[in-house]
């Protein structure tokens, strides 16, 4: 018995030392999210801050992507019918601004509108949408957690689960 002591011994730190390093390397592999923020039309920052509401869908869309364009009108209705205070819609445009701007004189749209590239790719990347495919919803909480998501189309049929988690 007192043989195996010594070995008992260097097993236990042994798994408390990979336990450590399982722990620390999973911190950095997850850290805490960072608060969302994209340039808006007019060359302003939209963040989280800007939207204290219990939740932001925030929409990734390109002009020259049909189902982006057939959902946004949907999305318009969304925002203008529920209460700023529970949901509000974010249009992220995958696109440069010229384009938006072109598009929105023959479709005006009553939403926030914000575009990008490298950062709106990115940003829908960390939250697995990693071919930057359009359209690309996502759901998020007042703290900026992603609560859910969806890649393609969102339907009059679709829509309402898709913003009604719990």
């Amino acid at each position: 018995m007192a043989t195996r002591l010594p070995t008992i011994a260097l097993f236990t730190v042994a798994v408390a030392a990979g336990i450590a390093l399982s722990l620390w390397q999973s911190s950095d592999e997850n850290p805490p999210e960072q608060p969302w923020q994209f340039t808006g039309l007019d060359g302003n920052t939209l963040s989280q801050a800007n939207y204290p509401s219990e939740a932001v869908l925030i929409n990734f869309w390109a002009t020259w992507c049909p189902p982006c364009l057939r959902e946004l009108p949907l999305l318009s209705e969304l925002d203008q019918t529920t209460p700023d205070d529970k949901l509000r819609v974010l249009a992220v445009a995958y696109d440069k601004p010229e384009n938006i701007h072109t598009f929105l004189a023959d479709n005006p749209l009553d939403l926030d509108i914000a575009h990008g590239f490298e950062d709106v790719r990115a940003y829908m990347t960390r939250h697995g949408n990693e071919t930057g495919s359009l359209p690309f919803s996502l759901l998020v909480d007042r703290d900026g957690k992603v609560i859910n998501s969806h890649l393609g189309e969102l339907l009059p049929e679709t829509l309402p689960a898709f913003v009604n988690q719990p």
